[in-house]
């Protein structure tokens, strides 16, 4: 059994984080593991800065990345998973 959910950034100028989660149950062994998916989307700027910026699922924290700037729309996508 699977279920997911979507967490959305405020934005600026249009361009905001999304955090992808999926998580699946395995009913048998009592265990899930959550997939997730750090991507950022919108605006119209080719040059913008992201961070201080972390993901914890569960009180853990699965990714962090200290301030960054960015000279081109395309986010190296963070992807992950934890159980």
């Amino acid at each position: 059994m699977a279920s997911s959910f979507t967490l959305k950034s405020g934005s600026y100028e249009g361009r905001y984080l999304q955090l992808y989660c999926t998580q699946t149950k395995d009913i048998a062994t009592n265990k899930s593991k959550i997939t997730w998916t750090l991507s950022s989307l919108g605006g119209s700027s080719n040059y913008y800065s992201t961070g201080p910026t972390s993901v914890s699922i569960n009180g853990t924290q699965v990714y962090s990345l200290a301030r960054k700037n960015w000279d081109s729309k395309a986010f190296p996508a963070a992807k992950g998973s934890v159980s």
